[in-house]
């Protein structure tokens, strides 16, 4: 994602989801994407460093296959379709 702000990001929520790994800039979901944990962050606006972690990714096999088992334990259950549900009741009560 390589937007400048995102707010909340369907799109990452949705990959990460499904297991698969994301690359998006320090302005986009903080509280999901751990950087070199379960996904890779880089600078706003700095398209080298986009271009190197996207290197970093396809070359290093032991960093993809951390990022992509991680990504199965990141803890999105906050943002499960229960939780959500749970939550809009609650501010609605």
């Amino acid at each position: 994602v390589t937007s400048r702000f995102e707010g909340m990001s369907n799109v990452v929520l949705e990959a990460v989801s499904c297991g698969t790994p994301v690359i998006l800039n320090e302005s986009v979901n903080p509280e999901v994407i751990q950087s070199r944990v379960n996904g890779l962050i880089v600078f706003e606006n700095d398209a080298a460093n986009y271009f190197l972690a996207l290197e970093d990714f396809i070359t290093d096999l032991n960093l993809r296959s951390a990022i992509t088992n991680n990504i199965n334990i990141s803890g999105l259950d906050k943002f499960s379709q229960a939780n959500i549900y749970q939550r809009w009741v609650n501010l609605i009560d």
